[in-house]
């Protein structure tokens, strides 16, 4: 909060640089009347600024729902520039600002001139640096104004100074300081990169207070601003990577083990992550803030595919041991992008089935989707191998079809056909899935599902009389290499190994086993 002063008809406005220092947006308020409290109406953005002399100029761009605003039409009183340099000693000066003391509506102070502070430039002359005043400043003023007797703007309030201790009982008083108006001309325009610096620090800052969503809030201002920037659209998706994560390691945010990820959908469209936030959507005109939309938790941005208003995007989670890609799929309305499909954090069906494997675009458009997958960490409620990550595993492969707003799988099978035979359906021939199935089988009771996967009926009996149709034993596969038609396994406390073979009746088609026995 803090006080500025209105120096052009278009919406310029002259204030302290510590006033809109720390400011995530720029709001402004205007009174209507004197005895009337400030009324918040437009939104300002930062364009010239010096730290060194603490002045900022900020102009009014938007209404309070983000809509432009020419600035040609606002046509707002305003109070012109005087000389500061001409001031003299004693000359009458009116203070306007908000300080807090004031209440909500507007102060007037009045003073004189109670002198100046100078120091030299490079060149050697002497510049005003400080104005002195015995006016009544108090926190709040900062950013207001000081006029002349003829309403010129001549100083802005900015400083307090107080004496330190007393002298035969009379405490030492205070004298404000205003920095002359004349300092204007080394205000400098506000370069890009410095705002997403300076946004990112913020970020950072917060982050370390653990206030992630006030962090985010900042660190999204500073990539949409970056993203805007006319020179980015000649850069490679590879080259503003490295710049963002340069930025950010810069500034202290933490860009965590995935750093930075991003992908170009459009010119002006882009998905991004960003350290520790969400994959977000980037969309805009070049020399504009673009508007942006968190679109989920992820780390890795795999792939993404723009039809008309709709939009798929594949991304993927890196657990300890797993890599799970996920798909999302967003429509653009009046409003911006929402999310159409899954409603969920991922469908509610068995057989989608991703981890460790893939998603891909089956189709031109969005219409089909090509999901593979592993069957590490599937919850099957009965253990008959123990899956470690490095273990053998069964493979999955599936179509999805677009029907309306939701994706269905392409599977022979009605979805109220039996549990596993759904997930046989999809399985990708193995050896290992053969005789994962057939133990399955042969625990279940399911003697004709077993009969299936056999070349001959005695292998089942050898099954039985191996005792493989404990359902309480957990095997695995050996490290051992097998031969190409043979697979080793055994027992979870390795007291006893055994041998499987097989052949593949054609390719493509699932392996039988032709024998099981006991190895010495």
């Amino acid at each position: 909060m803090g006080s500025g002063t209105i120096i052009h008809p278009e919406g310029q406005i002259l204030t302290n640089f510590h006033v809109v220092e720390d400011a995530t947006s720029l709001k402004i308020a205007l009174s209507p009347a004197p005895d009337e409290p400030p009324v918040v109406a437009y939104v300002a953005e930062l364009v010239e600024y010096n730290i060194s002399f603490d002045l900022a100029l900020i102009q009014i761009t938007a209404n309070l729902d983000g809509e432009p605003i020419n600035k040609g039409e606002l046509n707002f009183p305003w109070i012109p520039l005087g000389d500061s340099d001409s001031l003299q000693l004693g000359d009458t000066l009116t203070i306007f600002g908000y300080p807090a003391v004031g209440g909500e509506t507007i102060s007037l102070t009045k003073g004189v001139v109670s002198g100046f502070e100078t120091k030299h430039t490079e060149s050697g002359e002497t510049m005003r640096v400080w104005i002195k005043t015995d006016a009544s400043l108090n926190p709040g003023n900062s950013g207001g104004a000081a006029v002349t007797d003829k309403g010129l703007l001549v100083g802005i309030p900015t400083l307090i100074r107080f004496g330190i201790g007393e002298e035969a009982g009379i405490p030492f008083g205070s004298m404000g300081r205003l920095r002359p108006v004349n300092l204007v001309d080394y205000l400098a325009e506000v370069q890009p990169l410095e705002i997403i610096r300076r946004l990112l620090a913020k970020a950072a800052a917060f982050e370390e207070e653990h206030d992630l969503e006030t962090a985010q809030e900042s660190a999204f201002q500073a990539l949409a601003l970056y993203l805007s920037l006319p020179e980015i659209q000649e850069m490679s998706e590879e080259e503003i990577a490295e710049e963002l994560f340069s930025l950010g390691e810069e500034t202290g945010v933490g860009m965590w083990v995935t750093g930075v990820d991003l992908l170009r959908v459009e010119p002006t469209l882009y998905l991004v992550k960003f350290g520790l936030y969400p994959i977000t959507l980037f969309w805009g005109q070049a020399g504009t803030p673009f508007d942006c939309y968190p679109v989920t938790e992820g780390d890795v941005i795999l792939d993404a595919r723009l039809v008309g208003d709709e939009m798929g995007i594949i991304f993927a989670s890196i657990g300890a041991s797993t890599v799970t890609p996920y798909y999302l799929l967003l429509r653009r309305e009046e409003t911006g992008w929402e999310r159409v499909w899954p409603t969920e954090s991922e469908p509610r069906d068995d057989l989608w089935i991703a981890t460790d494997g893939e998603i891909s675009f089956a189709s031109d458009d969005l219409s089909l989707l090509q999901v593979k997958g592993s069957s590490f960490l599937v919850d099957y409620p009965e253990e008959i191998f123990f899956e470690c990550h490095a273990c053998a595993h069964r493979f999955f492969d599936l179509l999805w079809e677009r029907q309306g707003d939701e994706y269905l799988p392409q599977a022979n099978l009605p979805l109220d056909a039996p549990y596993y035979d759904r997930r046989w359906e999809i399985t990708q021939p193995s050896p290992y899935a053969s005789l994962f199935e057939f133990l399955r089988c042969l625990r279940a009771g399911d003697e004709a599902g077993a009969l299936e996967l056999v070349a001959e009926p005695h292998v089942l009996d050898q099954a039985v009389a191996l005792g493989l149709d404990d359902p309480v034993v957990t095997y695995m596969v050996e490290w051992e290499p097998a031969p190409e038609d043979a697979l080793f396994f055994s027992t979870e406390d390795l007291t006893r190994e055994f041998v499987a073979t097989f052949i593949q009746p054609s390719k493509g088609e699932h392996w039988i086993l032709t024998s099981l026995a006991e190895r010495e």
